[in-house]
């Protein structure tokens, strides 16, 4: 699930300094939709949707993955280089 999202992040997707799940997975609620935002300098959206696309398909829940360039005060870190 998470995991496998974020180790595919890492593969192509540009300087990534943190990255958080928001949402009602960070609130511990399993309603199906999985929301992420990365935090970093240049990274490839169009990648990232790619990947959000592929998962969904494999864990048959809809991820949705976002980028910013500023850390999100209201979401559960799950990575920080």
């Amino acid at each position: 699930g998470i995991d496998d999202i974020v180790e595919r992040i890492f593969m192509r997707t540009g300087d990534v300094s943190k990255i958080f799940l928001i949402g009602d997975y960070a609130k511990g609620l399993d309603t199906g939709l999985i929301e992420i935002v990365v935090v970093g300098d240049n990274l490839d959206q169009e990648y990232l949707n790619q990947v959000a696309s592929k998962v969904s398909k494999e864990i048959e829940k809809k991820v949705v993955l976002s980028v910013s360039r500023s850390s999100v005060t209201n979401g559960l870190l799950i990575f920080e280089a």
